[in-house]
């Protein structure tokens, strides 16, 4: 128990040598069994994470803003076909065509930032040579 008083105003009558240090570095509030209360001085110095070779652990990411639109766009499209498809379920004509131009729109738009993508990008077109090798039947 403490010896302290505390009133609506705060502590009355501090106990001498229990007063809170503030802005004392080299103490840490201890984790463990959640009481808390005293710290313990620091040993080590906090961890720096660098890699071996000093380079960066993860590599930037290679995306314009084209792909997140493009990952966007294609789920707010599917969202809203969802949408449309349980308008149509409980017969509500109004809702079932905002959802379907409202998909319409997104996978349009979806669409465009793909091809943006693909055309800014050397060789993205590789895949396409495959369709032209393709027999057709005559």
């Amino acid at each position: 128990m403490s010896s302290n008083a505390v009133g609506r105003d705060g502590v009355l009558a501090p106990a001498p040598g229990h007063e809170a240090l503030t802005g004392q570095g080299g103490f840490r509030r201890r984790r463990g069994n959640g009481r808390g209360g005293r710290g313990e001085r620091v040993m080590v110095p906090d961890a720096t994470f660098t890699s071996y070779y000093g380079r960066p652990v993860v590599k930037p990411s290679p995306w314009t803003e084209d792909i997140p639109a493009y990952l966007f766009l294609g789920g707010l499209a599917g969202g809203s076909s969802l949408l449309a498809a349980g308008a149509d379920l409980t017969s509500r004509p109004a809702l079932r065509r905002i959802g379907r131009l409202g998909a319409l729109a997104g996978i349009t738009v979806s669409f465009g930032a793909l091809c943006t993508t693909c055309a800014s990008r050397p060789g993205s077109t590789t895949g396409l040579r495959v369709l032209a090798q393709i027999p057709t039947r005559s």
